[in-house]
C-alpha cells in the first residue's frame, strides 16, 4: 500500500542533464551579479575616501551634544599619485608621452700620436762629429751652443731599427776633406773639443 501524499519522482537521464545545466546557469548569473555589485561598492568606497567622508557619516544627523563642540577636521588624506606608467593610461592617451633620453656625451678625441722623428738624411761630403749622446736634450744643447758660435751644427737622430739609440752632434757638411779637418782643428784649439771627420 502506498501512503497518501507521497509521490515518488523518477527522472530520466535527459532530465538530470537539463537540471544540472539549469543549476549551473543560475549559479553563474548569481556570481556575475555579485561581481557587479562588488564593483559598485568599491567605486563608492573610493569616492568616499577621496572626499574624506563616508556614507554613514553623511547620513547620521548631528546630535545635540555636538552643537557646542567645534566640528573636528577630517583626517588629512594623501592624494593619490597618478600612475604614469600604467598600461591602461598609455592606451588612452592620444599621443605617446615624451620620453626623456639622456644624451650620450661624445668621447674625447685622443691626441694624434707624435710623428716619428726622422733622422736627418746623410749629407754629401764630410762632416765633423763632436760626439754621440743618449739624451736628446744634451745633444740639442751642444748643437745650439755651436750654432751660436757660427758653426753649422745639427743633431742626427738614430735610424729606425738601429741597435744604438744615440743622438750624434755633427758640424757640416763640407765638400772637401781639408775644410772638415780645419774645423776639427779649430774646435780643438778654441773649444777643447775632440772630434773626428766622417762622411
Amino acid at each position: 500500500m502506498s501512503e497518501e501524499g507521497f509521490h515518488e519522482i523518477q527522472l530520466s537521464g535527459k532530465q538530470l542533464v537539463f537540471l544540472f545545466m539549469a543549476t549551473t546557469v543560475v549559479s553563474v548569473v548569481i556570481f556575475l551579479t555579485g561581481v557587479l555589485v562588488g564593483r559598485g561598492v568599491g567605486a563608492e568606497t573610493v569616492i568616499a575616501n577621496a572626499t574624506g567622508t563616508t556614507l554613514e557619516a553623511a547620513d547620521q544627523p548631528e546630535g545635540p551634544g555636538d552643537a557646542g563642540q567645534s566640528a573636528a577636521a577630517p583626517p588629512p588624506t594623501v592624494p593619490e599619485q597618478p600612475d604614469e606608467l600604467s598600461y591602461h593610461k598609455r592606451l588612452q592617451e592620444s599621443a605617446p608621452p615624451e620620453e626623456k633620453v639622456r644624451p650620450v656625451p661624445p668621447k674625447p678625441r685622443a691626441a694624434p700620436p707624435p710623428a716619428p722623428e726622422l733622422p736627418e738624411p746623410a749629407s754629401v761630403g764630410f762632416v765633423v762629429q763632436i760626439g754621440a749622446y743618449n739624451d736628446r736634450k744634451t745633444a740639442d744643447g751642444i748643437a745650439a751652443r755651436l750654432k751660436a758660435q757660427s758653426y753649422p751644427a745639427f743633431v742626427l737622430a738614430p735610424a729606425a731599427g738601429s741597435p744604438t739609440k744615440s743622438f750624434r752632434v755633427r758640424i757640416g757638411p763640407y765638400r772637401e776633406r781639408r775644410d772638415a779637418d780645419a774645423v776639427a782643428g779649430r774646435l780643438l784649439r778654441e773649444q777643447q773639443l775632440k772630434s773626428f771627420v766622417t762622411r
